[in-house]
């Protein structure tokens, strides 16, 4: 998206705050890239919803 976009652009990685667990998780512009251009085939199925 380009929000995503221009995070990376700015800051060179975006770095996302789990508000449940409060773990950090960091994504480099090759790793967010992937979170949004991953078909959903490449996806294992979940037994369950989360």
């Amino acid at each position: 998206t380009a929000e995503v976009e221009s995070i990376i652009a700015e800051q060179g990685r975006i770095d996302v705050g789990c508000e449940f667990c409060g773990a950090q998780y960091g994504f480099d512009p090759v790793d967010a890239a992937q979170i949004f251009t991953r078909q959903e085939s490449q996806l294992p199925p979940a037994p369950t919803v989360q």
